[in-house]
């Protein structure tokens, strides 16, 4: 589980390797991580990483520009992909939605996680501003958790919960900005997903370099993707310690700021040139 949920959240950052690949020999090596890391992925047998697999990949879709293309190719390479697994490994996954699948095993890991949720909430309602305790899941009944809400709320109370959400409105908050300054400041939301035109593109480096806002804006993306996974494996996994979250706070923070000192040194340079450079980063904000 543990290796299928870091290979799980790495995947998103291939977006912004894929941005930077201007070489047909650096685009394969990226499609050729992809898929090595979707092949283990599928072969570790975690459901909980199979289920974040899939919904990275059609949340990817549904997100590109070309999604009627890519759409019907996923669901015809989807079956010929999980077909081909051994049939222990079809069945495990199987029993995602047919309980009946799972053997003993499998149905009480199922099991577990549920009730370790449930047992979360009710040590939160029991004390809900200090919780029962870090680690005290694992100590009343030898297991973990397996679960960020129980983690974060059963055994932190109110304080686990804030840093839930403190992570929550972090990300998201980095997230629009981003948006909002490569759809080029002026509220313009109607380019998100193309290249903005105007004074906001007229100067730039070479193409598709760290300083690009595209490289940056895919950074953003890439790390408010994980921390979608984060929160959405969180139901099946203990992650509130993995340093996943601070890696992905570290990298959309950066980005973020690069990306507005980007912005509007291009509005310095190309609409008004009687902005201080040093109030640049103030515009807007």
């Amino acid at each position: 589980n543990s290796f299928g949920a870091s290979v799980v959240y790495a995947l998103p950052f291939l977006y912004p390797a894929w941005v930077l690949a201007v070489k047909r020999w650096q685009k394969l090596a990226v499609a050729g991580a992809f898929v090595l890391g979707v092949g283990c992925v599928l072969l570790t047998g975690s459901r909980s990483s199979f289920a974040g697999l899939g919904a990275l990949l059609l949340g990817g879709v549904w997100l590109s520009p070309y999604r009627w293309k890519v759409l019907p190719a996923l669901a015809l390479a989807a079956p010929l992909v999980f077909f081909s697994l051994r049939p222990d490994l079809q069945n495990r996954y199987l029993s995602l939605i047919d309980p009946s699948k799972g053997v003993g095993a499998a149905e009480g890991s199922a099991r577990g996680r549920t009730a370790s949720f449930l047992d979360g909430m009710k040590s939160f309602a029991e004390d809900p501003f200090f919780g029962a305790g870090l680690g005290s899941y694992r100590a009343k009944t030898g297991f973990a958790t397996h679960n960020v809400y129980n983690e974060a709320m059963g055994e932190l109370g109110i304080l686990g919960l804030l840093v839930l959400a403190g992570f929550a409105w972090a990300f998201g908050r980095d997230y629009l900005e981003a948006r909002r300054l490569y759809a080029g400041g002026k509220g313009d939301w109607s380019n998100l997903c193309a290249a903005p035109e105007g004074p906001f593109r007229q100067i730039r480096p070479v193409p598709f370099s760290p300083a690009d806002e595209t490289f940056l804006y895919s950074v953003c993306t890439a790390a408010i993707g994980t921390s979608l996974l984060l929160f959405f494996l969180g139901y099946g996994q203990h992650n509130l310690m993995r340093y996943n979250w601070l890696w992905c706070g570290a990298f959309s923070g950066a980005a973020v700021y690069f990306l507005r000192q980007r912005v509007y040194e291009q509005v310095y340079r190309a609409e008004d040139k009687s902005m201080e450079p040093a109030n640049a980063l103030n515009y807007g904000t």
